[in-house]
């Protein structure tokens, strides 16, 4: 499986900058903390691994989510917040190849 990273907030060196608290509600290392706890997203990054995938593929592949939990899953991953590592993307293939 490839390395995945989430873009967590660090504080700089200086000694005065606070640290992350995962137990400060107010912190953003909590919203990672429980975006990658959600019962879907260790699911979705583990089917996605190295490849892209179709929406149908990654339902297919995750057993017991519906499209609804599917869809607002990869929307979460997807925020500017978010940055999943990843290599280049694939075009979808052509839906006319005639």
């Amino acid at each position: 499986m490839t390395r995945r990273n989430l873009k967590v907030p660090v504080a700089s060196a200086a000694p005065s900058a606070a640290q992350p608290n995962v137990f400060d509600p107010n912190c953003d290392s909590r919203q990672v903390l429980a975006l990658i706890t959600h019962r879907w997203t260790v699911l979705v990054i583990y089917a996605l691994g190295t490849t892209t995938k179709r929406h149908g593929e990654l339902k297919a592949m995750i057993g017991g989510v519906s499209q609804k939990m599917l869809t607002q899953t990869l929307r979460q991953l997807h925020l500017p917040e978010v940055r999943l590592a990843r290599g280049a993307t694939a075009a979808p293939p052509d839906p006319d190849p005639a």
